[in-house]
């Protein structure tokens, strides 16, 4: 509405009017609760927030609120994956309605999925990856070394694979030997994943040291240094300038590879590393 156009008050307005003055002579308002009959928990988590509404059908099968709660999430919450903001929601919900829960039959709503949310990603999320993908360095998943036993991803439980159908033929007394059998053999397993780290470690240092050069410098030899955080007494603040400062002259050279070095006007720098070091030609 505007001061200088025209407004015609209809029947489509008149309607309008009353069905909202209708609502809010109406408000929706908790009511109480009634004794063994079973309630209804709706769970959702939002970006910034979790919401929980405890509701109960009365006799004409109509829902109503018993209990409604919502708080924001803290900043270390907020990097959470959905799924784990519904845990989030669930384990707020326990919290503070556990009262209701011990003596009511619960009926959980929510929308969220969280196995078709993680099948349904064309790549596994970064947890998920890391629980289940092989480590180059021991040949062997996270979840393997430190529980005996691979992880189930959730595909597996869509489309059964050779290790699921082993699985579920096996009757319980066949399942307690089988994983008694694999908690024997862990610290074997881990015995084996620790010398395959230490062999990918040994070629990963003859891998560097084939490109690595020593550098060697003499008594008198003009060099640069790094300029942070080696050289602690040149601080800077301004970030575009160079990383390297000097030029430095050696003024001694100690058989470990270190040197120490004196500015150009006369001020000693403490005994710095050959790496943390480059000739600086005039």
């Amino acid at each position: 509405m505007k001061k200088d156009i025209l407004f015609q008050w209809d029947k489509s307005c008149d309607k309008a009017f009353k069905s909202i003055k209708s609502y809010l002579m109406k408000p929706l308002v908790l009511v109480a609760l009634v004794p063994r009959r079973h309630l209804i928990l709706y769970v959702a988590a939002q970006e910034r927030s979790v919401e929980i509404l405890l509701a109960q059908k009365n006799d004409e099968g109509k829902e109503n609120a018993l209990y409604s709660l919502s708080r924001t999430m803290m900043p270390n919450e907020l990097k959470y994956s959905p799924i784990e903001k519904l845990c989030l929601a669930l384990i707020f919900s326990v919290q503070k309605l556990k009262h209701y829960f011990p003596s009511h039959s619960i009926h959980l709503v929510s929308k969220a999925n969280p196995l078709k949310y993680v099948i349904a990603k064309p790549v596994l999320s970064d947890k998920l990856a890391r629980w289940t993908t092989v480590r180059t360095p021991t040949q062997a998943t996270p979840d393997a070394l430190v529980y005996g036993v691979e992880t189930v991803i959730p595909l597996e439980q869509q489309i059964p694979s050779l290790r699921i159908a082993i699985q579920e033929g096996l009757t319980e007394e066949e399942n307690a030997r089988i994983r008694l059998e694999e908690l024997e053999a862990l610290d074997e397993k881990r015995l084996e994943a620790q010398q395959r780290l230490k062999c990918y470690q040994a070629r990963l240092s003859r891998a560097f040291n084939k490109k690595v050069r020593l550098r060697s410098f003499q008594v008198g030899d003009l060099v640069l240094a790094v300029r942070r955080p080696i050289i602690t007494t040149h601080r800077t603040g301004n970030k575009f300038l160079p990383k390297w400062a000097g030029p430095y002259v050696v003024k001694e050279a100690y058989t470990n590879g270190a040197y120490k070095l004196v500015a150009e006007d006369g001020l000693r720098i403490s005994p710095i590393n050959w790496n943390f070091l480059k000739r600086y030609y005039a």
